[in-house]
């Protein structure tokens, strides 16, 4: 939720320290939220006619030292795959399956 990412570490649960904007931007993907997801990133938007994916590519320094790129595909209104490739070369993939 927009409340953050929590973790429960030796029975205490705590919040992940800026997890709110982690919360916010995969809430942003997941409601195709283009104005907020531009005022972070440039959005390019590639398409065919059965799939789609969205390259979110930073526009703060601050993310820019995080990631390189965001990818969201999918096809219909449905999205399939996030990725997230780190500037450390590190690269987190999302499957979704419905």
């Amino acid at each position: 939720n927009r409340s953050g990412v929590w973790s429960k570490k030796n029975q205490q649960l705590g919040k992940l320290q800026g997890s709110e904007f982690v919360s916010e931007l995969m809430l942003a993907i997941f409601a195709g939220n283009f104005k907020q997801l531009k005022t972070y990133f440039d959005v390019v938007e590639l398409s065919s006619e059965s799939a789609w994916c969205l390259r979110l590519i930073p526009k703060t320094k601050i993310l820019a030292q995080i990631f390189d790129r965001i990818t969201v595909a999918g096809m219909g209104g449905t999205i399939s795959e996030i990725n997230l490739f780190e500037v450390n070369q590190s690269k987190t993939k999302i499957l979704l399956t419905y």
